[in-house]
């Protein structure tokens, strides 16, 4: 089983055919996929800030009653947001601010950019395909129907529906291809 580190590795290694092979192979998953992680790394990176606040002020842990009125999950829960919509949004200097292992954490939330960018260029890409087209793919790479129950419900045989997905699915690379080359050309 492949750890988180591994799936953003994987893609931020990856040439263009290499990251749409990525997406298009876990396309009805992918965008749960990078929201997960997003969601994990923002945890992450709140406990580290959390232990570093700690150090900073030498607390060994143990929690002592202070006279100050304070509401710790509203203050928790704010903090999560905020770095969640940094991520998001690529904001690197708010999300990391006060967190460890800064270089790794910046290129993680890079990547997650670049995956929920890529994932909208090639899902365009459907516009362009023919209407039965378009919509055969998108059942079957959603894994909403299965190619054996889309050649049934089109009346066709098996090979017919196998080569068509395989055919729109080169079509749609062919056009996103393009895209993303010029997305990444200055990276």
């Amino acid at each position: 089983m492949a750890t988180r580190e591994d799936f953003i590795k994987k893609y931020a290694t990856a040439d263009v055919d290499g990251r749409m092979e990525i997406i298009l192979k876990n396309y009805s998953r992918f965008i749960q996929m990078v929201d997960g992680y997003e969601e994990c790394l923002s945890i992450i990176i709140r406990n580290e800030r959390d232990y570093n606040r700690k150090k900073h002020k030498s607390d060994l842990g143990i929690r002592v009653q202070t006279s100050t009125l304070s509401d710790t999950t509203a203050q928790i829960a704010i903090e999560n947001v905020t770095i969640q919509e940094a991520i998001r949004s690529g904001d690197i200097e708010t999300a990391l601010k006060g967190a460890d292992d800064y270089e790794k954490h910046a290129v993680e939330i890079r990547t997650l950019c670049h995956m929920r960018e890529d994932y909208r260029i090639l899902s365009n890409q459907f516009h362009f395909l023919d209407e039965s087209d378009g919509r055969i793919f998108n059942d079957y790479i959603s894994k909403k129907r299965s190619l054996a129950t889309i050649a049934s419900d089109e009346g066709v045989a098996y090979e017919t529906i196998r080569w068509r997905i395989r055919q729109t699915r080169q079509t749609l690379k062919f056009h996103a291809k393009e895209f993303l080359e010029c997305k990444y050309r200055h990276d």
